[in-house]
């Protein structure tokens, strides 16, 4: 199951063993092909922002698929408004658009991805007090 948490040196962590990072490249690339208009008003960000934040994970996916080993996680340091986006990335993959074949697509079900979201936004909230 994907992590996402506050280490004890403030810095936001995400914990992802592989097959967690392909459901977050899916999610991105999904949500980046389905919001045609208004993108910034829907994830609060540019287009472009969300590419890089997607190019950071098919980085670490591409190390974890060139290292040994079954259970190798990937951490990857992400900032506030790195949290930010992915918890709206989550919320208009479960809540704001529709995705036919939902889970062939994302590569989860949408009850894993709605569990994601609530990690992430609980974690946003609690950051943003």
């Amino acid at each position: 199951m994907l992590n996402i948490k506050l280490e004890a040196n403030k810095i936001i962590l995400i914990e992802a063993e592989k097959k967690d990072l392909q459901i977050l490249k899916s999610t991105f690339e999904v949500v980046l092909q389905s919001i045609l208009g208004g993108f910034h008003a829907r994830i609060g960000a540019d287009r472009e922002e969300v590419q890089k934040f997607l190019l950071i994970i098919e980085e670490n996916l591409k190390n974890c698929q060139t290292q040994q080993g079954n259970n190798l996680v990937a951490k990857l340091p992400i900032s506030l408004e790195y949290l930010r986006i992915l918890t709206q990335i989550f919320n208009e993959a479960c809540h704001g658009i529709r995705i036919l074949d939902f889970e062939h697509k994302i590569g989860a079900s949408k009850d894993y991805l709605k569990l994601c979201l609530e990690q992430s936004y609980n974690l946003y909230i609690n950051l943003e007090k």
